[in-house]
């Protein structure tokens, strides 16, 4: 498992990153977790990103260096219960 240097911790293991928020409600909030998990998935050469959120889920996509990133923003509810499959 690697570690991000910074501010938040972020971690990566077997290519996946994730990152917690529990509200992605205000707009400062969710560019704040996307600029970070984005930053690390480059410096610890993570693919698969994913934030894990109170109650939103969905995927956007977002251009890093020219290559297209899906975020995945998954409840916690959700993750707690299909952590296996989240690969």
């Amino acid at each position: 498992m690697k570690q991000c240097q910074g501010k938040k911790k972020i971690f990566c293991k077997d290519s996946v990153i994730s990152g917690a928020c529990e509200r992605l409600t205000i707009y400062h909030t969710k560019e704040r977790e996307i600029k970070s998990l984005i930053k690390a998935s480059k410096e610890l050469k993570c693919s698969d990103l994913f934030i894990i959120t109170m109650d939103y889920e969905n995927e956007e996509f977002f251009n890093q260096d020219n290559n297209k990133k899906k975020i995945r923003f998954v409840p916690l509810w959700k993750w707690l219960l299909s952590v296996d499959d989240m690969k």
